[in-house]
């Protein structure tokens, strides 16, 4: 599989890879965040009881590539706005600052033959999203991924995620000191212990799956990927098995 463009890998795990200090810098971020009225889409029910934000950008529900709705809080009042877009940005910041080099070495190790196809994915990107990724930098997660689901607790119920690609891995990053969240795939029979300060890397549109509720504690998730559609559009005319 792997010689014809697959990954060799189902899913990844990589405990303890996330400084403890970075950890909780990012959370204190995220609660500012949210204490300054951080806007929320209804919940996916298929998913879970609780809701995520999806920032960065994507290409689902439209033609073009584009900002998503939760990076730009566009419900809120001003100065609110300000100060919630502004926060998000500085969270956001760390994160590429900080989390994004130690997760750029670990995949440049764990699955290189993702490499050339995510240059040409984010060059793609950059073309549609130039103007906001040029104003609100933070916001470009390119090459590793493009949209990062933020979320606090856990997605309790089995599910696929039909907007990913089948060869590539979403990255799951998990913070926070909690018990129970286990992650859970049906199809595998497995249930895998994952602490905070973990990344994961997961084949989610070939895997069903979910996380067990936590018992103890706050357990923050942040899963990144890239949608599928984007991948169909920037590497068109290609074979994609050699991308």
């Amino acid at each position: 599989m792997e010689a014809e463009g697959w990954p060799e890998w189902l899913m990844m795990r990589f405990a303890d890879v996330i400084p403890e200090e970075l950890g909780e810098r990012i959370f204190e971020k995220w609660d500012r965040t949210v204490s300054l009225g951080l806007m929320f889409p209804k919940e996916e029910k298929q998913r879970s009881k609780t809701p995520a934000v999806h920032l960065g950008g994507w290409m689902l529900y439209g033609s073009e590539a584009r900002i998503t709705a939760d990076s730009l809080q566009a419900g809120l009042p001003e100065p609110q706005r300000t100060q919630v877009l502004e926060s998000m940005d500085d969270m956001l910041g760390d994160i590429k600052a900080a989390l994004f080099p130690i997760t750029e070495r670990i995949m440049h190790h764990a699955a290189p033959e993702q490499e050339r196809s995510q240059a040409k994915a984010h060059a793609f990107m950059r073309h549609w999203c130039r103007e906001t990724f040029e104003k609100r930098p933070n916001l470009d997660f390119g090459p590793l991924f493009f949209t990062m689901a933020i979320k606090e607790g856990a997605s309790e119920r089995i599910h696929v995620d039909w907007n990913d690609n089948l060869r590539k891995f979403a990255l799951v990053w998990v913070l926070g000191n909690f018990v129970g969240g286990l992650f859970c795939s049906s199809q595998l029979g497995i249930r895998v212990p994952v602490r905070g300060r973990s990344l994961l890397a997961v084949r989610t549109r070939l895997l069903g799956h979910n996380a067990t509720l936590v018992g103890e504690g706050r357990r923050l998730v942040f899963t990144c990927f890239t949608d599928s559609v984007i991948f169909e559009k920037a590497l068109e005319g290609h074979d994609y098995a050699y991308f």
